[in-house]
């Protein structure tokens, strides 16, 4: 817009306010540019409508504004103003609009490069880390659960036996622990008559005595895993009656 003064005299433009929402903030923020004043000069004949006389004052050299909107008749007058302040405005401020962008460039930046950090963070050898300590404290378990099961096995504590042999398997297979003794018989090379036995014994009304060595001769080593194991019998549930060997 154009502003073209009609008298001489202080002139004063209003503060221009943008209210616009901060996206990194995520609130709404108001953004004001100061008032302006402007000494407007006479014309060259002296007269308040003549154009402004040409120097080194600041009412010159912005083409000072008036508060009036121009009418129909000057803007055909004026042909291309506007598009000539535009233009007139971004050589003046050319070094600010390079700057406003390389910072918006750069805060586009930042997220890209932080997700290209993270994605080589994950495939860096340091990633290996965590692995090793879930593979630390899954044999720390594992210790725990047969020092378990071989007191069990000692005191023939038939539940108590039971218990530990499916934290053991838990140990095994953190993600995909078996649920029931069959399950984990299922699971494993070694002791699966000795753990048909145990389950049994568990379910079995007339069972008085179980001799929980033979258990623990099988399982002091740990659990032999199948090569194909077949995970498909592990229902989540105990089974209702006992499994005959």
């Amino acid at each position: 817009m154009t502003y073209i003064p009609d008298a001489q005299g202080a002139l004063e433009v209003p503060a221009v306010t943008v209210n616009w929402w901060n996206t990194r903030q995520n609130k709404n923020v108001r953004t004001s540019l100061p008032a302006l004043q402007f000494k407007v000069l006479p014309g060259t004949s002296g007269t308040a409508g003549a154009a402004p006389v040409p120097g080194n004052s600041l009412a010159a050299q912005q083409g000072a504004a008036a508060t009036t909107v121009p009418t129909e008749t000057t803007k055909a007058e004026n042909g291309h103003g506007l598009s000539g302040t535009f233009s007139g405005a971004i050589r003046k401020n050319r070094l600010w609009l390079v700057t406003a962008i390389s910072l918006l460039l750069a805060l586009l930046a930042v997220p890209m490069i932080r997700r290209i950090k993270q994605g080589h963070q994950a495939s860096a050898p340091g990633t290996s880390k965590p692995m090793l300590q879930s593979a630390h404290r899954s044999k720390q378990n594992q210790n725990i659960a047969l020092r378990a099961l071989q007191k069990a096995c000692l005191t023939n504590d038939r539940h108590a036996a039971a218990e530990a042999l499916l934290n053991l398997g838990e140990a095994y297979w953190p993600g995909e622990p078996p649920r029931s003794l069959d399950a984990l018989a299922a699971r494993i090379e070694n002791g699966r008559a000795q753990l048909r036995e145990l389950d049994h014994s568990l379910y079995a009304a007339n069972i008085k005595h179980w001799n929980g060595k033979l258990l623990w001769d099988e399982f002091q080593q740990g659990l032999q895993e199948k090569k194909r194991a077949n995970h498909s019998q592990d229902d989540g549930l105990h089974p209702l009656y006992p499994q005959h060997p």
